[in-house]
């Protein structure tokens, strides 16, 4: 693993432990309890789909693993969002935790783009007719 991914990995399990905490703060009310159960589950996933990432055997496995992070991370963002505009808490504490998943989610999508466009280069040195067999797959099991 490289040293940015071992960082970033780290940084997205830091950022879930800030979660845990700030969500600890939350009114103890039904709104309270189901959005803190919410962001606490995808905050942690961005960091377990990462981790899961760096043991990934191809590179398709990893590719969907960093993709799922990325999914994670949006949603955890909106759930931060939703905190803050519903009036449930707010500070600097949450601002903070909204700016990191930002960021985070900005670093992700690059590298989602990034992989699927070394991915894409291997493909194009194939034959069409390979690469529309495979695609012609693809496509029949995503309308099952």
């Amino acid at each position: 693993m490289s040293s940015f991914g071992k960082k970033f990995c780290e940084r997205t399990r830091q950022a879930a432990v800030a979660v845990i905490r700030f969500s600890a703060q939350l009114p103890r009310n039904p709104a309270g309890w189901e959005i803190g159960k919410q962001v606490v589950r995808s905050s942690n996933s961005v960091a377990a789909n990462l981790e899961e990432a760096q043991g990934a055997i191809t590179g398709p496995d990893f590719l969907n693993k960093v993709n799922l992070a990325r999914k994670e991370a949006r949603e955890t963002l909106m759930w931060l969002r939703n905190i803050r505009d519903s009036g449930l808490a707010d500070g600097q504490a949450l601002e903070n935790l909204i700016g990191e998943y930002n960021e985070v989610v900005g670093i992700l999508v690059a590298s989602v783009k990034t992989l699927q466009n070394q991915s894409a280069k291997p493909a194009a040195r194939r034959s069409s007719s390979t690469r529309d067999s495979r695609l012609a797959t693809r496509d029949s099991r995503e309308t099952r």
